[in-house]
């Protein structure tokens, strides 16, 4: 079975009981274009191809966590979108944006990320401009990934993995503490009166003001 949903010009498909070799094979086809985005969970498969809405708003929020982390001196590696696979647990994701902040160092110059072998991301951020369709935080939790965030156009939501595997909401950022979560849909909103370079400067900036205040 199959359901798919189309606000505006974003589009998702979710089928059900797809082979691995399934998933394989449209990883293959596809190639090195960027669309569609495919993740799959035991089974269920999603195709995403995501709108002009959903590309700007990850597109700031990655500008947002790389200035904090630039202005805080935090070690940063961005993989994007890049594909992970774990095929002893038939799991297989694209997020919208991720890092490792904690295992930079582990990650750091590889060019291949072996989930086998290589911790996952530290940090996933999915951008959610229509209802979300695959059940993500499962497929998360299931491959240890220790931080989710959520932006669906309104707020942003931090995801803590539990000792028990599960996810918790939580106020602060584990990987990038003091981020200011509840601020994020409103520097989303000004960046649509101005340019980005004078918006990420303006950010920038607030984070200087910051610091400074903080050990004044």
């Amino acid at each position: 079975m199959a359901t798919a949903e189309r606000p505006g010009a974003e589009q998702r498909i979710v089928m059900h009981d797809i082979s691995w070799q399934t998933y394989q094979r449209l990883l293959d086809e596809r190639g090195e274009r960027a669309v569609p985005r495919i993740c799959y969970d035991q089974g269920s498969l999603e195709l995403m191809s995501p709108s002009e809405e959903h590309e700007s708003n990850k597109k700031l929020i990655g500008y947002l966590i790389f200035f904090w982390a630039l202005e805080n001196g935090i070690p940063l590696r961005s993989l994007g979108s890049t594909t992970f696979i774990r095929e002893n647990q038939r799991r297989g994701f694209e997020s919208d944006e991720c890092y490792y902040i904690r295992n930079e160092s582990l990650a750091r110059g590889k060019t291949e990320i072996d989930l086998n072998a290589d911790p996952p991301p530290d940090l996933v951020l999915e951008v959610e401009v229509s209802r979300k369709s695959l059940n993500k935080l499962k497929l998360f939790a299931g491959l240890g990934i220790p931080e989710v965030w959520r932006f669906d156009r309104t707020m942003l939501t931090v995801y803590k993995l539990d000792d028990k595997g599960h996810y918790e909401i939580v106020d602060d950022s584990v990987n990038l503490p003091g981020f200011p979560v509840k601020d994020v849909a409103d520097w989303i909103a000004r960046a649509q009166t101005t340019d980005e370079t004078r918006w990420a400067h303006s950010f920038q900036n607030w984070i200087r003001q910051r610091n400074t205040s903080k050990s004044g």
